[in-house]
């Protein structure tokens, strides 16, 4: 398993847990957080990737 399908299966698993999150609460700040560095680590490593 590369790196970049760890992180496509983090972004997949934490989105499916986004989903049953209530919105506002405190568990759902901590996702989208951890959404958004999983996504910016997967962006640069596709970018890296193709260099």
């Amino acid at each position: 398993m590369t790196k970049i399908d760890r992180l496509r299966a983090d972004r997949d698993s934490i989105m499916a847990r986004l989903a049953l999150c209530q919105p506002h609460s405190r568990n759902h700040t901590v996702l989208t957080e951890r959404l958004r560095r999983v996504t910016l680590d997967l962006m640069r490593a596709e970018i890296r990737g193709r260099k």
